[in-house]
């Protein structure tokens, strides 16, 4: 693992640093910094990166690929070895590990072209499971493009297959005028849905029904793929251009994007200010807001005594590891986050591990104080919740088998999900103000209704 986590520093200097220190080194003015500049130099390092990235995930893949086959060999022995078998599986893990954070990287970068505006990042994810392939034609097509664009110093083209989060567009290429998305079409069959497509809107045809008449059923398959791309870019535009609208994957639900009702405030400084402390006793502990619980931890205290101090303190609710930012979805990644990189470092090694809980409790409390009316809800309630939501039933928080209801209406309840948790564990946001915001924004929602 040494030699992957040293690829993985330098992954970290080419997406955090290289871009300043290279316009520095070129005589650029860093008090009054020229973006069409600056971008050239970060653009350089986010295009390496994401060329190395690419390379070792192949690299991965085969690993991957001789250790299940290795997995399967040992299974179909008769006289099985249990030690081994759990090697095997422990080195699966390693590498399904690895992949994750190599996807991070580029999830960095994402982070980053979007200036790190969760809300609208959360538009391109789709929910949908599964990698995609990253040596089929319509990838090296993809790839193909993505160099070319490169080639002009201000712009960089992200490839949206290596990320873990966007799911709309096979590139997303950033400029200083802003971010274009792009579909990439190869083959014969794309050519000539394109085409059709191009028939249809000129002569106002409806597409779905012209498509419904095609007899070739893999065509016909082809093209409702391609109409069903169609429509979630055209839905995720329009709720980008508008803050509102359909849901890309449910006509029965809406989008709303809000603004901060209350300026955001982070308690960043307060992890480095426990990370330097636990350097005394090997742990460190505070209680933000009394809400959210942080706990860091070094040599032994990292191994159990640690997690189950700070799980007393969170009174038995979730606690999760900071690391884990690198496995969800919408999120601050651990890359961008302002820490030294010799901290991010340690906090990927496991040097340093760092636990966050959120009191559930106090969270309804704290809301219901400055004039929320959030309650637990019944196991029905939940169970009808994760009946109907739009959204996977894991992304509903609960705690023995009851959810938060922040805010209810006439039109619904709204229970608390995972991006309210996210803002507070993985983007660190202060949890008094994020309540406060959503408090804020149900009681608007209600006035609206009545």
């Amino acid at each position: 693992m040494n030699k992957f986590f040293e690829e993985i520093e330098k992954l970290l200097y080419l997406t955090r640093n290289y871009g300043v220190d290279n316009y520095i080194k070129r005589g650029g003015n860093k008090d009054e910094i020229n973006p069409y500049e600056f971008c050239k130099f970060s653009n350089f390092g986010f295009k390496k990166a994401q060329l190395k990235v690419l390379e070792l995930l192949r690299k991965e893949a085969e690993v991957k690929m001789e250790i299940k086959s290795n997995l399967s060999e040992e299974r179909l022995k008769k006289a099985k070895d249990q030690l081994k078998i759990k090697q095997i599986q422990t080195d699966l893990k390693l590498s399904e590990m690895r992949e994750g954070l190599l996807r991070h990287v580029i999830d960095s970068i994402a982070w980053q072209i979007y200036g790190g505006k969760r809300e609208i990042m959360g538009r391109y994810y789709m929910e949908e499971e599964g990698a995609t392939s990253i040596t089929d034609e319509g990838f090296e097509a993809t790839l193909a493009l993505a160099n070319k664009i490169n080639a002009d110093p201000t712009k960089f083209a992200l490839i949206t297959d290596l990320t873990e989060n966007i799911q709309i567009g096979d590139l997303h290429v950033w400029s200083p005028k802003g971010i274009d998305i792009i579909e990439v079409k190869t083959g014969e069959k794309n050519r000539i849905a394109i085409e059709l497509f191009g028939f249809y809107d000129t002569n106002n045809l409806n597409p779905t029904e012209c498509i419904e008449r095609i007899d070739d059923a893999k065509m016909r398959k082809q093209m409702q793929r391609m109409q069903s791309q169609k429509e979630k870019m055209k839905k995720t535009k329009r709720i980008l251009n508008k803050d509102s609208g359909e849901y890309q994957k449910n006509p029965e639900s809406r989008v709303e994007i809000h603004e901060s009702h209350f300026q955001q405030e982070t308690y960043h400084s307060k992890i480095l200010a426990l990370i330097e402390k636990s350097k005394e006793k090997g742990w460190a502990y505070e209680s933000i807001g009394a809400i959210v619980n942080v706990g860091v931890y070094r040599d032994n205290w990292r191994f159990g005594a640690g997690k189950e101090a700070l799980l007393e303190s969170n009174r038995g609710y979730q606690i999760i590891d900071i690391r884990e930012c690198t496995g969800f979805t919408i999120g601050e990644p651990l890359l961008c986050k302002p820490f030294p990189d010799k901290i991010i470092m340690d906090i990927i090694k496991g040097n340093i591990i760092i636990y966050i809980g959120v009191d559930l409790q106090r969270v309804i409390d704290f809301g219901n104080d400055i004039g929320g009316s959030m309650r637990w809800s019944t196991k029905k309630e939940l169970h009808d919740m994760k009946t109907t939501s739009p959204l996977k039933g894991r992304e509903i928080i609960s705690h023995n088998n009851r959810g938060v209801i922040m805010a209810e209406s006439k039109n619904g309840k709204a229970f608390m999900g995972g991006g309210f948790i996210c803002r507070l564990v993985f983007d660190h946001l202060h949890p008094w103000i994020e309540i406060a915001n959503r408090v804020h924004t149900y009681q608007n929602e209600i006035e609206d209704e009545e």
